[in-house]
C-alpha cells in the first residue's frame, strides 16, 4: 500500500503528514524509520522501487521514460510468472501512462463507468475498483498494489484502513505481508516554499530528510515487531518480499540491481543492518536542475549539477540542514570518502548511459551510417554521450545547431542519416526542430525522444498547444483554480522560451 506523498513524522501543518494506519501497522510489524527514496518524485520512485533499480538507470529524461526499451523485471512480473495473481491501482493519470506498461495489469475492468482516465482518482475511487475486484474474488496467491493519494483528503488514513478492513473481511489478510508505505516526503511547510515556486519547479529540487525520507512498514506472519533506525532504501522492498516468500532468492535478476533483502533485519533479532549508503536522485541524467544526495546514518553529501557545486551535512547536529560543512576542514575524510563512493557510482551511471546508446544506435542505424546529421538543440549531456556514442562506433556526429550553422540556403552536404532528437514538451521546439531536419540532405530521417525510442513526427505546435490546453489545462479551472492559472502561465512561458 504505497500513500503518496507522505512525510515519516507527524504534521499538522498541511496534508502531506504520517497518517494514523501506518502507525497502527507498525505496532504489529518491522518499522524502518529512516527509509530512504530513490527519487523525490512518484514516477521515478515507483519504477525503483519495482525493479530494485534506481530510476536514473531507467532513461535518460523523464518525458522519454518507456520501461520497454529497459526490459526490466518487476516484482509483479516475477510473482506473476511464479503462478500470483497480480493486480494493481493507480490513482493519477501520469503514473497510469508511464508505469502501467510497467507493472501489468491495471485493473481496467473494475474501473467504475464514472471514473475519468484524464483525472486524479479518490482514494474513495481506489476503494471502489477494490471492492469490484474483491466481489469478483481475489484468487490465492495474490499480489495487490494499492495507490492511495494524501491531498486533499483529510480522511486518508481512514480509507486505507477501510481497504485493509475489505481485505480482512474476506479473509485475505491471513498468511500474508502487508507493506504500508510512501513513495517519498514532502518539504515542510516551514520551508516557505511558495505555491508556484513548487508548480513551476517541482518539490524534487529539495534533498532534505521532510522530503526524501518515507515511512516504511513490514507487517508479516510470526513477525516480532520492532523499530530499525538504520538507513535502508526504497529499492529494498522489491527484494525483501521475494525473499520472504521464496523467489529468486530475493533477487529480481536485473542490471544495475542495487536493493537488497531486509528479510533477516526483520524476522532475526538483535540484527542491525549495516550502515551503508543510500543514493538518491531527483532527475533522471541528461535533466536540468539535476540534484544527488548521498546519506549514511549521520553524514549527507549534495551534489548540484547544474552549478558543479557540492554541499556537506551532519544531519545528528543538524537536523534541518542548515549549516554546510563541505568547507569544514574537521570533515576531510568523511567528506572525500562519500565524493568518491559518488564519483564511482556516476561513472558507472554514465556508461550505463552510454552502453544504452551505442545499443540503439546498431538496432536503428546499423553500422552501415558512417555520416550523421544530429538534430537536437538544447540538450548538451544528450549531444555528448550520442557523439561519444558514435565515435566509439567509429560513426561522425555533427550537431546541426553548433557543429553546423543552417543558412536561409540550407546545406548541400549530404549525410547518410539525420537523426531528430524532439527534447521536452514545447511544440514549438518540436516543430522547429522538425523543420531544420527536413532542411538536411540526408538518405532517411529518423525520429527519436530523448530516450532513443523511435516516435512519429510531430504535428504542428498550435494543434498541440490547443489540444493540450483543451483535455490538460482547461479542466483545471473548474476543479482547481489555482493551479489552472499557474500551469497556464508557466505553459506560456515554456511555449515563447526558445534558446537561440
Amino acid at each position: 500500500m504505497i500513500v503518496d506523498s507522505v512525510r515519516n513524522y507527524h504534521t499538522d501543518a498541511d496534508d502531506r503528514g504520517r497518517i494514523d494506519i501506518i502507525d497502527k501497522l507498525a505496532k504489529k510489524g518491522v518499522e524502518f524509520t529512516t527509509a530512504v527514496t530513490s527519487a523525490p518524485s512518484t514516477v521515478m520512485s515507483t519504477s525503483a522501487m519495482m525493479t530494485s533499480v534506481p530510476a536514473i538507470y531507467q532513461s535518460l529524461i523523464y518525458e522519454g521514460f518507456n520501461s520497454k526499451t529497459r526490459s526490466l523485471n518487476t516484482l509483479q512480473s516475477i510473482l506473476h510468472k511464479n503462478g500470483y495473481n497480480v493486480l494493481n491501482t493507480i490513482f493519477f493519470p501520469e503514473g497510469r501512462a508511464y508505469l502501467a506498461p510497467m507493472i501489468g495489469d491495471i485493473c481496467e475492468r473494475y474501473w467504475p463507468d464514472h471514473l475519468d482516465t484524464n483525472k486524479f482518482w479518490s482514494n474513495d475511487n481506489i476503494n471502489e475498483i477494490l471492492e469490484a475486484l474483491l466481489h469478483e474474488g481475489l484468487a490465492d496467491p495474490f499480489f495487490l498494489y494499492l495507490n492511495y493519494n494524501c491531498r486533499h483528503d483529510p480522511k486518508t488514513s481512514q480509507k486505507v484502513e477501510h481497504g485493509l478492513k475489505m481485505l480482512e473481511e474476506k479473509g485475505l489478510l491471513e498468511n500474508t505481508i502487508i507493506v504500508i508505505n510512501s513513495d517519498h516526503g514532502y518539504p515542510d511547510p516551514s520551508r516557505n516554499i511558495s505555491y508556484t515556486q513548487m508548480r513551476d519547479l517541482g518539490h524534487d529540487l529539495i534533498m532534505t530528510d521532510d522530503n526524501i525520507l518515507a515511512p516504511l512498514v513490514f507487517v508479516a506472519p510470526n513477525i516480532t515487531p520492532k523499530v530499525i533506525k538504520e538507513p535502508v532504501s526504497l529499492l529494498d522492498i522489491s527484494p525483501t518480499i521475494l525473499d520472504i516468500v521464496g523467489i529468486n532468492d530475493g533477487e529480481l535478476k536485473n542490471e544495475n540491481e542495487m536493493g537488497k533483502s531486509l528479510k533477516s533485519l526483520i524476522f532475526e533479532e538483535n540484527l542491525s543492518p549495516k550502515n551503508q549508503i543510500q543514493r538518491v536522485d531527483n532527475r533522471y541524467i541528461a535533466q536540468n536542475n539535476r540534484l544527488s544526495a548521498l546519506r549514511d546514518n549521520r553524514y549527507k553529501y549534495i551534489f548540484d549539477f547544474d552549478n558543479n557545486k557540492e554541499f556537506f551535512y551532519d544531519i545528528k547536529k543538524d537536523r534541518l540542514e542548515l549549516k554546510d560543512l563541505i568547507d569544514d576542514e574537521k570533515k576531510t575524510y568523511e567528506i572525500n570518502r562519500f565524493r568518491a563512493v559518488f564519483k564511482s557510482e556516476e561513472l558507472k551511471i554514465l556508461n550505463h548511459h552510454l552502453s544504452f546508446i551505442k545499443k540503439r544506435m546498431i538496432e536503428t542505424i546499423g553500422k552501415e551510417a558512417k555520416k550523421i546529421a544530429l538534430v537536437q538543440i538544447n540538450n548538451n549531456k544528450i549531444l555528448d554521450l550520442s557523439k561519444r556514442a558514435a565515435k566509439e562506433l567509429n560513426m561522425e556526429i555533427n550537431n546541426v545547431v553548433s557543429d553546423l550553422r543552417l543558412t536561409n540556403e540550407g546545406r548541400t552536404e549530404i549525410f547518410d542519416i539525420c537523426i531528430l532528437i524532439l527534447e521536452g514538451k514545447n511544440p514549438r521546439i518540436h516543430s522547429l526542430q522538425y523543420n531544420l531536419s527536413k532542411q538536411i540532405k540526408s538518405k532517411k530521417i529518423l525520429i527519436f525522444n530523448e530516450n532513443f525510442t523511435e516516435v512519429s513526427a510531430p504535428k504542428s505546435w498550435v494543434i498541440t498547444s490547443a489540444e493540450k490546453f483543451f483535455k490538460v489545462l482547461l479542466p483545471k479551472l473548474f476543479t482547481s483554480p489555482k493551479a489552472f492559472f499557474t500551469d497556464s502561465l508557466n505553459a506560456l512561458k515554456r511555449l515563447w522560451k526558445l534558446k537561440k
